[in-house]
């Protein structure tokens, strides 16, 4: 992956921008999406979201103090957040995300409409109009190559 996506990446998590990415930056994060996408604080949704949340914080956590890699964890947290996402996008529960609900969660959080667009075409490839969790999944890892130590996250 090019250092230009990596730092934008990190810079993304890093919400505060004080050069290191902490558990209220994920909260932080967490709370924005939530908020952008119209998800009440404290509803079954928000909750489900920041106990996944919680618990890739702990992972990685205990990933960084066996000495792993920045960059490697920076990749898991990324990818794993947005799985535990995939759910709150798909706003209506059938287990896909349709193109309008893409659309509007990607532009919520200040995506243009024309990319966002393009996105769902080639993540959606072939799956019949929506974007199924292992697509999403695959996407998210394409996305962000690298060793993959949590391959069966579906």
């Amino acid at each position: 992956m090019q250092a230009r996506n990596r730092e934008a990446i990190f810079s993304a998590l890093d919400v505060n921008g004080d050069g290191v990415i902490t558990e209220s930056d994920v909260k932080a994060l967490l709370d924005g999406f939530l908020r952008s996408l119209g998800v009440p604080a404290g509803s079954p949704g928000a909750r489900a979201l920041h106990d996944s949340g919680q618990r890739i914080w702990d992972e990685l956590c205990r990933q960084h103090s066996a000495g792993a890699a920045r960059y490697d964890l920076v990749r898991q947290f990324f990818v794993r957040i947005n799985i535990a996402l995939f759910d709150t996008i798909d706003a209506n529960g059938d287990g896909r995300i349709d193109e309008e609900e893409f659309v509007f969660a990607l532009c919520r959080v200040g995506l243009a409409a024309e990319d966002v667009r393009e996105s769902f075409g080639q993540i959606s490839a072939g799956a019949d109009g929506g974007i199924t969790r292992q697509a999403w999944i695959r996407a998210l890892r394409e996305m962000v190559p690298g060793p993959d130590p949590d391959r069966n996250t579906s």
